[in-house]
């Protein structure tokens, strides 16, 4: 029975020590500064020269401000973004925390959008009810700087807690733990959404008459 060789073993107990590492990490154990520093600390800890983890989720840390683009970014990248993106984000359009700058805040979202601003042709922020017209004044304005066409949308609701980002034909998400005006002030989570956790929520935004 060959598949029981050492090489087979070998694999498996590979498999477990990532879990097993992946657990930790999660757990807060070993004590990481970053995400990179997890990867280097499970490659030193293992002999594995590298590691392929899918990224479907990611931990965003306390004071990782700066890497918060590149994070978003890269899940934004999962998505097919031509013609329309859907934030639903309750406090998008709030002034930013830790004593950020208004501008600052634009111009993470613009970094944040990226290449994907010349992609669509229409921005739908689901926010709520009452929030502060200076702040989406400036990111209107840093968004229509890049791409002057773009049609930007508010509608309000009080139904949604957590933040859901939406595109490609509006069958494809991700979602965050907090909004993004006060990212990396405390842990939080991004993770894709399932195909069939995109469609409930997008049936709430059709009866809740937030989409066309």
């Amino acid at each position: 029975m060959d598949f029981l060789a050492a090489p087979f073993w070998d694999w498996v107990s590979t498999q477990l020590m990532k879990i097993k590492f992946v657990s930790k990490w999660l757990d807060k154990s070993p004590h990481t500064s970053d995400n990179r520093e997890f990867l280097r600390h499970y490659v030193e800890n293992s002999n594995q020269k590298s590691i392929w983890l899918p990224v479907t989720k990611q931990i965003i840390l306390i004071g990782n401000y700066s890497g918060v683009s590149d994070i978003f970014r890269s899940f934004l990248n999962k998505l097919n973004t031509k013609g329309e993106l859907i934030i639903i984000d309750a406090y998008f359009f709030h002034p930013p925390s830790g004593g950020r700058e208004i501008g600052e805040y634009s111009r993470l979202v613009v970094e944040i959008l990226d290449k994907h601003l010349f992609d669509l042709s229409t921005i739908l922020f689901v926010t709520k009810e009452k929030y502060n017209i200076e702040v989406k004044e400036s990111i209107f304005r840093a968004i229509k700087g890049v791409n002057p066409d773009i049609h930007l949308k508010n509608a309000t609701s009080k139904e949604y807690h957590d933040r859901f980002w939406i595109s490609n034909n509006r069958k494809s998400g991700f979602f965050t733990g907090t909004s993004l005006n006060s990212i990396s002030m405390k842990y939080s989570s991004i993770c894709v959404m399932d195909e069939e956790d995109v469609e409930v929520i997008v049936t709430t935004l059709y009866e809740n008459q937030l989409l066309d």
